[in-house]
């Protein structure tokens, strides 16, 4: 059976749909015909909303380049480690002229391209986030923020990278800082609102308490300038009221950005904190409740994914937000340091690609990308694997990596690795190949032999289901 097959149907993907609530893909039509709603590999029940493109594997499958090249690929030392350096340099560049009609993946990919995000991956980001209309960031600056534990990476000359110690307020700064620039090269909108209102009251005050970066509505370097100003003011004070910020801006949504949700946009709202919820009598269980009440009506009456970053090492509180994540029913995913987020990601098998800043970043900012979303849930399949290392090793106007053949998908992306630059690893902390070819090679193998016992046992399983249909119609 070829990689590319739909397990049901036994032929060629025809319109790929994922079904994200257990990662399987089959074509549009087999899906439509399966009654009851179960996953054929998994048996897992899933329902219209879990059913969405599966973008990855179209353009794999069906993406034709511009042209082919003649000469050497660009390397591309910086695609997967962008530093704060390089966002700057996309800040220090000339504003370009937002265009209102420009299709918003394309700008979304020309973005992420001029930061240095691989062709492959911006391309695959462009497709699956142009549903995003903005993103929210709530940022906690509680007075436990002033905790000296917190830390970040910052490259140097000749691709040295160092872990720099610092406050959790500054690592959250940090954060906050290349998240704006990342979605003023987008074009995306996006605002940032202090958990604790330096103002007073319960308002939110323009500049004081939150900052919002439009590109499309005046200069973004101003923009930006007038965050990095408001940010660099704060001095970490206060309890940790989650609850009452997130009521706040679930209003803000319905109120100020309603429009979003009529144009059949979505909001992505990242919480990133290091404490857990308190109300007026401090730390409870009443306040940990109601955090996750509000979580639930946002996302009840709101088109939003949430995004919690965790900026501590406690485990009371990592415990915590993990509960939500495994026990709730919302779009949420919990994120952690970069180092913390690379040991899970290998802990779970997906250990044949460095843990890159970039990645980490883009997973940080919100995205649909379900590749992504499954690095630290479980060990990727043949299929998937393919799908990210082909898109991470795809350059612009260079042919996708074919599919099908795993000795020939090998083969060219051995030859494509030869010229490509390196990534830091922030496990081996050094600069390492994009891709450990020996252990994608494993991973394929052994998880093509596990696919294709399962796909020559579907035919008897299903043979046998409708037998059993039949003999209790008879």
């Amino acid at each position: 059976m070829e990689l590319n097959s739909c397990p049901v149907c036994m032929t060629a993907y025809t319109d790929p749909q994922l079904l994200s609530s257990c990662g399987h893909t089959f074509c549009r039509r087999c899906v439509e015909q399966l009654h009851p709603k179960l996953c054929p590999l998994c048996r897992g029940p899933f329902n219209s909303k879990d059913v969405r493109p599966n973008y990855a594997l179209s353009r794999m499958m069906h993406g034709e380049p511009a042209k082919l090249a003649s000469a050497p690929p660009p390397s591309f030392t910086q695609c997967a480690s962008t530093s704060l350096q390089a966002h700057q340099a996309v800040i220090e560049a000339p504003a370009a002229p937002f265009e209102a009609n420009q299709d918003r993946g394309q700008r979304i990919s020309q973005g992420l391209v001029e930061m240095g995000v691989p062709f492959g991956i911006s391309q695959l980001i462009g497709e699956e986030d142009k549903v995003i209309g903005r993103r929210i960031f709530l940022l906690d600056n509680s007075g436990s923020t002033s905790c000296f534990d917190g830390k970040y990476y910052e490259q140097g000359p000749h691709d040295k990278w160092s872990e720099v110690t610092c406050s959790r307020w500054q690592e959250i700064r940090r954060m906050a800082l290349e998240q704006a620039r990342c979605q003023i090269a987008t074009g995306t909108p996006c605002e940032f609102v202090l958990l604790n209102a330096v103002s007073g009251g319960d308002g939110l005050q323009e500049g004081v308490d939150i900052c919002s970066i439009d590109p499309s509505q005046g200069n973004a370097d101003i923009q930006f300038a007038r965050l990095e100003g408001m940010l660099s003011k704060v001095r970490p004070n206060g309890a940790t009221p989650l609850a009452k910020r997130l009521r706040q801006i679930q209003t803000r949504l319905a109120d100020v950005h309603g429009h979003l949700a009529q144009q059949g946009l979505r909001t992505v709202v990242v919480i990133a904190t290091e404490g857990l919820p308190t109300d007026k009598d401090g730390p409870s269980a009443s306040a940990k409740d109601e955090v996750v009440r509000v979580m639930r009506q946002l996302s009840a009456e709101c088109p939003v994914f949430l995004v919690i970053r965790l900026c501590t090492d406690e485990e009371d509180v990592i415990a915590y937000y993990n509960r939500i994540d495994e026990e709730e029913e919302l779009p949420l995913e919990v994120i952690d340091d970069l180092e913390s987020e690379a040991q899970e990601i290998r802990a779970q098998g997906n250990d044949w690609f460095p843990y890159s800043q970039m990645i980490h970043r883009i997973r940080e900012g919100g995205t649909y990308v379900k590749l992504f979303d499954l690095l630290d849930e479980r060990k990727l399949n043949a299929l998937e694997a393919r799908l990210l290392a082909g898109h991470l090793l795809q350059l612009e106007d260079w042919p996708p990596l074919p599919l099908a053949d795993a000795k020939e998908f090998l083969k060219k992306a051995a030859e494509r690795l030869q010229t490509m630059g390196k990534v830091y690893d922030p496990l081996k902390h050094r600069m390492t190949p994009p891709i450990d070819l020996h252990k994608l090679r494993r991973a394929i193998r052994t998880h093509s032999r596990i696919q294709g016992l399962l796909q020559a046992l579907l035919p008897c399983v299903f043979d046998r289901q409708d037998i059993a249909r039949q003999a209790l119609l008879r």
